[in-house]
């Protein structure tokens, strides 16, 4: 899985001036989201946002979202009658979960992201 991933991940890393990258991918047969942040001048910021600065492009963003969503599908704990959640620090996979397909995608982006939270002290 995690050559596919740091392929996708250099060009971010890099507008992320070598900062680590947080993601979440919750991934089904039918859907998949992938939600990233980096810690970037002191404070938590989401990947979208340095495209917005004009730092990393959507297209990277892009390649880098179906690049995990894939790499999911293609490991060996992937569940397609299931929702994946599926926590990756850079190119490693620090967590694989199962849940039902009609689980709160919103409630889990939201835990995940007060965690890294707490974690960094932001």
């Amino acid at each position: 899985m995690n050559k596919d991933i740091v392929n996708a991940l250099l060009p971010l890393k890099v507008s992320a001036q070598g900062n680590p990258i947080w993601t979440l991918a919750m991934v089904s047969e039918t859907s998949y989201e992938v939600v990233s942040y980096t810690s970037f001048e002191g404070r938590l910021v989401p990947i979208n946002e340095l495209v917005e600065n004009g730092l990393a492009s959507l297209n990277e963003m892009d390649f880098f979202d179906i690049s995990i969503s894939k790499a999911v599908k293609g490991d060996s704990r992937y569940k397609p009658s299931m929702m994946n959640a599926v926590q990756f620090e850079d190119d490693r996979v620090v967590a694989f979960r199962h849940d039902e397909l009609d689980c709160s995608m919103y409630k889990k982006r939201k835990e995940w992201r007060e965690s890294l939270k707490e974690r960094l002290g932001a």
